[in-house]
This record gives structure tokens, C-alpha cells and sequence, in this order.
């Protein structure tokens, strides 16, 4: 008995071996730290005061550093968000993505009205026409062979499933930049909804063009959706390109009336760890209060959104913060409800956001608090919740009743090879890109999704109390325990699968109190738990493809959700 289980033990790890070496591509043999990019600038772009320019090859640790301290969008897609091109074999297929089941995610906005829509950055949601339906305006780029145009279109929701119709309201020569972040609101007090734009200039240093001065401009409706060519809300300069302490760039924005006076105001957020807040006068200007600090070291507070977290009343900001290559952290900045609103230094970390180099398909650089951040109340239990996305992934932070925000992953975001020559292509949330409000009417806040892929994606809230947290993932586990990280063969295997050899305990995280969960294999129900945390030891002898389903019950004893995993169990 026990020779035919070592047998059979040694074939399995055999199969398993087997798969692995042959399915891993050969750029994770490589050393990451010497991988490098070349870079190209068109022989004929007029933006570049030098003329004819030559081929430049940064090393890939290089252009991350380059995109932290500013260097232009328009010199090369690598150096603004391609970074996420990985140069794998031409014979890898595309990363179809992942979804866990918090949101229904659809594709089927009309890809003709975005196939030209390149770095959505910029996501906005409010009823432009006044019809009672949520529409949403973004801001995208037109490449050209001579330059980059900036332009916003507002997407008007015709009441149908996925029904939108696009008018480009907004266009903007800034010489090779993009529009960086959006807004939208009634800034001037007029009864229309107008718009808030961001974006950097940029300077020449030592041969290349580097961001410098964020500036934010607001667009004014005439009441028909026609917008004038805007006035200057902000303007972060002068900088030096050469001294990231007096250089503010990449601006990110919240709106909210944080006074509340009855105006729309604005904080603001960069590169530097400096969060400003500047006051509506009434009338579409605005007036620079004060700077929340939260430390040069730290710096990159480019994520930001705002809502009343803390349940006093006031609208409170939450911003992230870059604290290492491996994390970053989420800081609540509380409204202390005077006219200067956040001229304290009161503010805590209330979340962190893990490094997801090894923990999901992607295997990059990826520094943890370059992300957007987007309020929304997802479980709809009054308490404010919200949305990181980052390069790749997006994350659901859920507030319990006790203040603490528990993590859940939403997506894994597909990386497509457009050209089919193996240059992979991660869609990236880095600079903003996630509206949100009730686009179906169902009276729970879903989300558009923008980013760099020329795809918007719309996430309809499914309110899915329970996510299976293991086994969830492409990985190998032994007795319990993860003893390969990383799965990579996804063409064969579902992505998300794990393989299990031995017992294993299925592990569950709900996002708000539970009465029980039930869990089923292969649709049939094997274990009911009535005990927080809710669990199921797999223990009975397996061999072969399952799928592990966890159906949620709220307190009253409804159905609220569900997840599944599938796993391949061996013994």
C-alpha cells in the first residue's frame, strides 16, 4: 500500500514538473533588474524642439524612475504606462483576465466609440442631459504620427443594458501630454455640470522631456454640453524637472463640497506627499487653503478620493501613499468641519495595498501605491468602502462597523498582445480611470473602468458577501501549504486554478457578518458552517478537476453571493 501511494505520489509531481517547465516563458529566466526597453521617438515629431532623435535604450529599473520623477508621456508609451509590455514569446496567448463574482464585468460598450481612445485616465460620472440616467466623461489621447491630443468625451446612458452614445466634448494640444485625472460637477453654480481637468506641462533636462507644473483647468457648460476653453483652477509651478521636492506632477483630484457652504471644492494631490485644498468661491474659482503633508520621503499621494469615511458628517479625503516598492499605504485625512477643513495634522492609515508581483499572472515591477482610488458604498450598509486600481489588478477595500477596511480582490485585468509579436500589453489604473454611481438603476453603486487598453469595462455590483481566499489562486499546494506561487499556464488551466495534493481547508472571508455559508463541490452540498470564520477541511480522497462553490447567507438568512475556485486535487 504504502509503495503504490509513493508511486502514485512521484507520478502526480511528475505530470505537475512536467507542466510547469514547459509552460513557463522564458522571460522569467531572465533577471529583472537587466531587462531592458528601447525607446523610440518619431524621426518627424514636431514637439521635440531637437529635431531628429535617436534610438535610446533605458534599463527597465530605469524607466520605472523615470516615470516617478516625471519624464514626459509623449517620448514613449514605455515610458508612461507601458512599462506593463512584457516582451514574451509571440506564442503566448492573451491574458483573458480574471473576475472574482463582486461585479457582473461586461466589455460591451461599444468598442467602435473607444477603438481611437487611447491612456483612459481620466473617469467621471454625473447626468450631463438631465434625464435621470448616470452618464460618464473621459479623458483619453489621440496618437498621431506628429503629436498626442488630448480630448474628453462624455458617454450619455441611453437606459439599456451597455446603452451609451459618445460626443467628444473637449480637445487639447499639450504637446504630448494626456489629460491625467477628471471630474465633474457644478463648479459655477449655474444648474450644468462642468468639468475638472489635469495634466502636467514639461520642460527639456539633459536631452529628454520631463513633466513639470501640474495644472488644473476648469471647463465651463453653457448649459448644452458645450464647454468653453476653460480657466485655470490650479497651477503647481513653477518646477524644476531636476528636484522632484519642487516639482509637482502627475495632479489627481477629488471634488466635494468639504465646507459645506453649498460649492463644490477641490483637494489635490501629486508627487511630492502633498495633498492640497483649495475652496469654491461660488462661482467656478478658487482659492488655495492649505497643504496635508504626509511626508516627502513617502511622496506619490496621486491616489485620492473623498466621502465621509468616518460617519460625522463631513467630507472626509483618503489618499495613498509610496512606502516601498513591495507596499504602499492608504492615509484617511479627517474634516474637522471648520472653514479650513484640513488644516490639522489628524489623519491615520487605514488600509495597506500588498504587493501583487507575486501573487498574481503578472511577474513585473510594480511599485504598490501607484494606484487610483474611487469611493463607493459597495455593500450598501451606509458605511464608505472603495476601489484601488493599480497595473493589472483592481482591489475592494470593505469598512466594517468597527472602522477597519478588509481587502478583497476584484479583477485581474487582462493583458491583450495587440501587434501579436509578443509585446504584452497590462492594462493599467496607475493614473485614475474608475467612475462610479448607479449606471442600471438598481439602487447599488457599480463602476466604469477606463485605463490604457482602449476597453471600458463596466462593473455591475453583484453585493457578493463572501470571497474564497483559499485555495484561489494559480499556485501548488501540499498538506495545506504553498509550495509554488506561481502557475503561469494558463492556456491549459483555467488562470486562478490551484493544484492540491492532499487535504486542504477552504478558507473564506466574508465582507460583513454572516449566518452561515455552505459549500459545495461539483454542486453538490458537502458542509454547512454556522461559525465564523467559515471553513471546509477537504479532507475526503480526491483525484481530478473540481469546482469548490461558497454560497453566503446573510443574518436575516437571505442569499447574499456567492464565490467558486477551481481546483485540481490529487489524493
Amino acid at each position: 500500500m504504502k509503495k503504490n501511494n509513493m508511486k502514485r505520489t512521484i507520478l502526480v509531481m511528475g505530470v505537475i514538473t512536467i507542466l510547469l517547465l514547459s509552460s513557463i516563458p522564458s522571460f522569467i529566466l531572465a533577471d529583472e533588474n537587466t531587462q531592458s526597453r528601447t525607446i523610440y521617438v518619431d524621426d518627424d515629431n514636431t514637439s521635440d524642439p531637437r529635431g531628429k532623435t535617436e534610438e535610446r535604450t533605458f534599463q527597465y529599473m530605469e524607466n520605472e524612475f523615470l516615470d516617478l520623477m516625471g519624464c514626459i508621456d509623449g517620448v514613449s508609451d514605455a515610458l508612461q504606462y507601458n512599462n506593463g509590455a512584457r516582451g514574451w514569446g509571440w506564442w503566448w496567448p492573451d491574458f483573458p483576465g480574471r473576475f472574482e463574482p463582486f461585479f457582473d464585468i461586461d466589455y460591451e460598450v461599444d468598442e467602435l466609440l473607444t477603438k481611437d481612445m487611447d491612456d483612459m485616465n481620466g473617469m467621471a460620472s454625473a447626468d450631463f442631459n438631465d434625464d435621470g440616467l448616470l452618464d460618464f466623461a473621459v479623458s483619453w489621447a489621440e496618437i498621431l504620427s506628429t503629436t498626442i491630443i488630448a480630448h474628453i468625451s462624455i458617454f450619455y446612458n441611453n437606459g439599456g443594458e451597455n446603452d451609451f452614445t459618445a460626443v467628444k466634448v473637449f480637445s487639447l494640444d499639450l504637446l504630448g501630454m494626456r489629460i491625467q485625472d477628471l471630474d465633474a460637477a457644478d463648479y459655477d453654480n449655474d444648474g450644468d455640470i462642468d468639468l475638472l481637468c489635469t495634466y502636467s506641462e514639461h520642460a527639456w533636462h539633459n536631452d529628454l522631456p520631463f513633466k513639470i507644473n501640474g495644472t488644473g483647468k476648469i471647463l465651463l457648460n453653457d448649459g448644452q454640453n458645450n464647454f468653453d476653453d476653460g480657466h485655470m483652477a490650479f497651477w503647481h509651478g513653477p518646477g524644476d524637472p531636476k528636484d522632484r521636492d519642487h516639482n509637482r506632477i502627475n495632479p489627481q483630484i477629488s471634488s466635494a463640497d468639504f465646507d459645506g457652504d453649498g460649492d463644490i471644492d477641490f483637494v489635490v494631490g501629486d508627487n511630492t506627499g502633498l495633498v492640497a485644498f483649495h475652496k469654491n468661491d461660488g462661482t467656478g474659482n478658487f482659492t488655495w487653503v492649505c497643504d496635508s503633508d504626509f511626508g516627502y520621503e513617502k511622496g506619490l499621494s496621486w491616489g485620492i478620493t473623498s466621502a465621509d469615511f468616518n460617519g460625522d458628517g463631513y467630507i472626509d479625503f483618503i489618499v495613498t501613499e509610496f512606502d516601498s516598492h513591495e507596499e504602499g499605504d492608504v492615509y484617511l485625512k479627517y474634516n474637522d468641519g471648520t472653514d479650513s477643513c484640513f488644516n490639522h495634522s489628524d489623519y491615520s492609515m487605514i488600509a495597506n495595498i500588498p504587493d501583487y508581483d507575486n501573487q498574481s499572472f503578472y511577474v513585473c515591477i510594480n511599485y504598490a501605491a501607484q494606484g487610483c482610488l474611487s469611493a463607493i458604498d459597495y455593500n450598501d450598509d451606509g458605511l464608505m468602502d472603495f476601489l484601488f486600481g493599480g497595473m493589472g489588478y483592481v482591489l475592494l477595500y470593505v469598512q466594517t462597523i468597527d472602522g477597519v477596511f478588509e481587502h478583497f480582490t476584484v479583477c485581474r485585468l487582462p493583458a491583450p498582445n495587440p501587434n501579436g509579436d509578443g509585446a504584452f500589453i497590462i492594462d493599467n489604473l496607475r493614473l485614475g480611470g474608475i467612475a462610479i454611481g448607479d449606471f442600471n438603476n438598481d439602487g447599488l453603486d457599480d463602476a466604469i473602468m477606463g485605463g490604457s487598453n482602449y476597453i471600458i469595462e463596466t462593473l455591475y455590483n453583484n453585493c457578493n458577501l463572501v470571497d474564497i481566499t483559499f485555495p484561489d489562486r494559480s499556485c501548488k499546494i501540499i498538506n495545506n501549504e504553498i509550495i509554488a506561487g506561481f502557475l503561469p499556464f494558463y492556456p491549459i488551466l483555467k488562470h486562478g486554478t490551484s493544484i492540491v495534493q492532499g487535504d486542504v481547508t477552504v478558507i473564506t472571508k466574508e465582507l460583513e457578518p454572516l449566518s452561515k455559508v455552505k459549500f459545495y463541490l461539483d454542486n453538490k452540498l458537502v458542509h454547512t458552517d454556522d461559525d465564523s470564520p467559515f471553513e471546509w477541511e477537504w479532507s475526503r480522497f480526491s483525484f481530478g478537476r473540481h469546482k469548490v462553490k461558497a454560497v453566503a447567507y446573510d443574518l436575516d438568512g437571505n442569499e447574499a453571493g456567492f464565490d467558486d475556485t477551481i481546483v485540481w486535487k490529487f489524493l
